[in-house]
């Protein structure tokens, strides 16, 4: 029995929750086999009540955790403090996933494996980034194992979540001299032009709504909601052609032109569709006792009524930018690409060329079937010049509609020729 009291290490911060813990262990070793007195000696040696944050780092071959998703702005002040004393710099940014996350790695200890079910804000945030590339720094890199799991928690918490794991970077498949050569090629073309953030391009990812598919509206449940509050859904399946198609989905954006929470005595429809949904909505982790419990995850702001714009998706085979000249609102999983000096037209044609399919294979995780996660932050680094840099015939010739004058222009810019449309 000692062998086996030192094979599990767990931690529980909260005291009933590590008791009833221990006891369900113990019902399930006793109908096993064991004696109680066992039963009893190895839940409690197995269950901590500790602070996983704060506990002495021990090693482990295989880590596996929940994080809670927390923004450190909400932490009372004092245990923020105790975290940051303990805690690397680049862990303490902006919600406590991330501190989970890097904990769990030094218990792995650059051998061991590391899963984790949490939530994906993080990884679409710039702190996000940094700590990405923090920790590859230390030998390890990230994989997303399950995007958006089925149901992975008894009750709604209000925000997106995901399965990912983490591995020495020296297990990882090797991308080969392919992936090698596009990575030089990326660098060269960053070096020479700048990214396309630096080019006057500014990159947002679909709002969050929350509390699964209720912000979306079919057209019988749209019908008694004030339409100024409805805009039309846009989701990864509607990106089959050219242009978007349309589902006849709607979004219900309860906030006003400043995007700021609606009154609801002031959209009575709309109160009406909420109220039928209130124990769903008010139940979320992210709703505050007093606050606006029929609010989106994330505000949806005027921002979003600008077009035209470009919708990249997260998942692909190859990075595909499409023309949305509507004021849809793009699923979680989609990128929006606003342009401020580029006609959006000739840049969704330049990233469509190649630009985009350079960057995902030299920097964005390549998964099965072909498939890369363009993540915003490799998005974020497209190679682009700016448009007002550009001599006036080459911006002739890139708004050219035939297609030898493109491709000579194209190729005389960025060293190779256009992928074929």
């Amino acid at each position: 029995m000692d062998s086996l009291a030192d094979r599990i290490v767990s931690f529980e911060i909260h005291a009933e929750t590590a008791t009833a813990t221990r006891e369900t262990i113990e019902r399930a070793l006793r109908s096993a086999g064991l004696t109680a007195s066992d039963a009893k000696m190895l839940s409690t040696r197995w269950v901590r009540k500790a602070d996983f944050l704060l506990a002495e780092v021990g090693q482990a071959s295989h880590v596996v955790a929940n994080p809670p998703y927390v923004r450190w702005s909400k932490l009372p002040k004092s245990l923020a403090s105790a975290y940051r004393l303990a805690l690397r710099q680049t862990a303490t940014r902006g919600d406590l996933a991330v501190a989970f996350i890097d904990r769990m790695l030094d218990w792995a200890d650059g051998h061991g494996s590391v899963v984790a079910l949490v939530s994906d804000r993080w990884m679409f945030a710039q702190y996000g980034a940094a700590f990405v590339e923090e920790i590859a720094a230390r030998g390890w890199a990230l994989n997303v194992l399950e995007e958006r799991p089925s149901a992975p928690f008894i009750r709604d918490v209000g925000a997106y979540s995901a399965i990912v794991g983490f591995w020495p970077v020296k297990r990882r498949p090797s991308g080969g001299v392919a992936r090698r050569d596009q990575r030089e090629i990326h660098a060269e073309l960053v070096g020479r032009h700048g990214t396309i953030e630096g080019a006057g391009c500014v990159i947002r990812v679909g709002p969050a709504l929350g509390c699964g598919r209720t912000y979306i509206l079919d057209e019988t449940a749209s019908a008694g909601v004030e339409p100024e509050i409805l805009r039309p859904y846009l989701a990864r399946g509607d990106l089959a052609g050219p242009k978007p198609r349309s589902s006849g989905l709607m979004v219900a954006c309860p906030y006003d032109v400043r995007g700021k929470p609606i009154d609801l005595q002031d959209w009575p429809g709309f109160a009406r569709w909420a109220e039928q949904h209130r124990a769903a909505l008010s139940s979320r982790s992210c709703v505050r006792p007093d606050g606006a419990w029929w609010r989106t995850i994330d505000a949806i702001g005027p921002q979003w009524m600008v077009s035209p714009k470009l919708i990249v998706p997260e998942l692909c085979q190859r990075p595909k930018a499409f023309l949305d000249a509507t004021t849809s609102i793009p699923a979680h999983s989609l990128y929006v690409v606003w342009s401020c000096e580029w006609p959006t037209t000739i840049l969704q044609r330049v990233l469509n060329a190649g630009l985009m399919r350079i960057t995902a294979e030299a920097c964005a995780p390549q998964l099965k079937h072909g498939y890369y996660r363009f993540y915003r932050r490799f998005l974020a680094q497209t190679p682009l010049p700016r448009w007002s840099t550009l001599h006036l015939d080459q911006q002739r010739r890139l708004a050219a509609t035939s297609n030898p004058i493109f491709a000579g222009c194209f190729e005389e810019l960025f060293g190779f020729a256009p992928d074929a449309e």
